[in-house]
């Protein structure tokens, strides 16, 4: 399909069509399939470090028969683990925990998931929740899982509340940035991609 015709799509069409080039979850921990690269461009003009899902994907939430899942649309923008860099010795920004990083700040921002086709609100609990899901499943170590988990809760319950004023404006910079790569994606060579 090329770029003329996703123009003329409805928005459901469009979501229809990420559907089915998005990869299962499982497929993106196959070391030969690199799904993210580093975006400097973005990186430098939302000032902080920033990598780009290049092929879309799935993370089904629960059993794959519940029928529900979160899609990260080809363009998305993510931090990976956002952790302070004085603890990358412990848990760096990227690792086995990536992937769910990825589906966890993709909640953060849309708070939506797909429930039997349809586009569902998911509170920062759930996500949170989610979060700690998509990390059992890449097998991240059980005790770094619960301090990852534990730290987005307590970001939730007392972290929004340090005042970042510039959060609104910020994400309207971010989100303009995934939509202009989605309206013209570049064309990307994946045999140089390394693993992240």
């Amino acid at each position: 399909m090329n770029s003329q015709d996703s123009q003329t799509l409805t928005a459901e069409e469009a979501v229809a069509v990420e559907l089915q080039k998005a990869l299962p979850f499982t497929h993106v921990d196959n070391e030969n399939e690199a799904l993210i690269y580093y975006d400097e461009a973005a990186s430098n003009k939302l000032s902080r470090d920033y990598w780009r899902v290049a092929r879309s994907f799935k993370f089904y939430v629960g059993e794959r028969s519940d029928n529900r899942w979160v899609l990260i649309p080809a363009g998305y923008l993510s931090d990976g683990a956002t952790v302070p860099r004085f603890l990358w010795w412990l848990i760096p920004p990227w690792g086995r925990h990536g992937h769910a990083a990825i589906v966890h700040d993709y909640l953060c921002d849309y708070a939506r998931l797909y429930e039997n086709g349809e586009e569902k609100f998911v509170p920062r609990k759930q996500a949170d929740k989610i979060f700690n899901e998509a990390m059992k499943v890449t097998k991240v170590n059980p005790i770094i899982r619960h301090l990852m988990y534990g730290a987005v809760r307590l970001w939730a319950r007392f972290g929004n509340k340090l005042g970042r004023t510039d959060l609104p404006q910020f994400r309207a910079r971010k989100i303009a940035l995934e939509e202009a790569w989605r309206t013209s994606p570049p064309d990307l060579d994946y045999s140089s991609f390394q693993p992240v």
